[in-house]
């Protein structure tokens, strides 16, 4: 039985291998059955297979390789150096050391291409070596606008008078007029000083009108002030009423406009030109100036300009008369007063 599964198992390696034993004793002594592995036809394949090995190879070399910049093309042959503006918070790198910074300011500088359309700019020094490098693109030539401004020669003397005479001067005088209704809430303390009272506030009205200078070219419009007031203040059995006419000059600020409205800050100071106050009793003539500032508020409409504002003042008020219902002193008390005013604003040209 072991004889014939022996047979059995020899027969069948034999045909797998296409062999018999006519091959096995003819074969050379070099041939493969006698220990090679591979037939030269595989060889060759294998020759094909290292030949891609080192393709592969070189193809990962090409892919972590270094790429270095191309060098940079000779001074004389660069493009012309101009002069150039470079703006705020623009990043320019140093060539030195690679390293980037952030300009806080507008600077002019000495620049220069690197080739004609490069998207790098270098940026000059004193003697004219690239330093820094920055885009093209945030690097803004000023050579034609500088074209534009005359060279002078230091060593002439320019004498200003003598272009006067072709000088132009504008004839029209431009004024702002405006027209403002002031609602007043006083504190009286100088009547309740001078009269022993304890009154704790008083009420007014007043007239404005305020006309500017209307120059484009000034900061701020300088003008004349001029106000009507009448004013009252009541107590227990006591009542005062006084009017005033102050005149003085006015400045005044636009501190921020747009298309429709506009907000400005006013000051001065006024005298008061006339001025009567009537108790119960007596007639007084006080003598008085005042100082205040305002903020207003102007609206642009089809109806024209419209003012609206609010405004405080401190009034400053002497009085000789001495009569039995006053108490004159060396002392003098001020009084303050807030208002809110509307108005009107004319623009014309004398």
């Amino acid at each position: 039985m072991k004889y014939f599964l022996f047979m059995f198992l020899f027969c069948s390696f034999a045909n797998a291998q296409d062999l018999n034993f006519e091959d096995l004793e003819n074969a050379p002594a070099n041939s493969a059955y006698e220990g090679d592995i591979f037939s030269e036809d595989e060889l060759a394949s294998l020759d094909i297979v290292d030949a891609l090995g080192d393709q592969k190879e070189a193809v990962e070399q090409a892919r972590t390789r270094i790429l270095t910049p191309p060098p940079l093309p000779k001074k004389e042959d660069r493009p012309k150096e101009f002069r150039a503006v470079v703006p705020k918070d623009t990043v320019i790198t140093r060539l030195s050391d690679d390293k980037d910074f952030q300009i806080s300011r507008r600077i002019q500088v000495w620049a220069q291409e690197i080739y004609p359309g490069s998207q790098t700019t270098h940026l000059l020094d004193k003697d004219m070596n690239p330093i820094f490098s920055a885009r093209s693109v945030l690097v803004v030539p000023i050579e034609d606008d500088l074209k534009l401004t005359p060279s002078i020669n230091p060593k002439i003397t320019y004498d200003r008078r003598a272009g006067l005479k072709y000088s132009a001067f504008e004839n029209e005088l431009k004024l702002l007029v405006d027209f403002n209704w002031e609602f007043e809430s006083i504190a009286p303390n100088f009547w309740n000083q001078v009269f022993n009272q304890e009154m704790d506030s008083a009420r007014g009205e007043r007239l404005t009108i305020r006309t500017f200078y209307n120059d484009q070219r000034l900061p701020l419009k300088i003008g004349i002030s001029g106000s009507y007031q009448n004013a009252i203040a009541s107590g227990d059995l006591f009542e005062i009423k006084w009017t005033s006419l102050f005149i003085g000059p006015q400045i005044s600020y636009e501190l921020w406009k747009n298309d429709d409205f506009q907000i400005e800050l006013e000051a001065g100071a006024a005298k008061a030109f006339l001025s009567t106050a009537r108790t119960l009793n007596e007639e007084y003539s006080p003598s008085s100036y005042e100082w205040g500032g305002a903020a207003k508020l102007a609206m642009d409409t089809r109806f024209g300009t419209f003012l609206g504002g609010i405004e405080y003042r401190t009034t400053h008020i002497s009085l000789d008369q001495n009569t039995t219902e006053t108490i004159l002193s060396s002392q003098k008390e001020s009084q303050s007063s807030a208002s809110f005013s509307v108005g009107y604003r004319l623009g014309f040209n004398l």
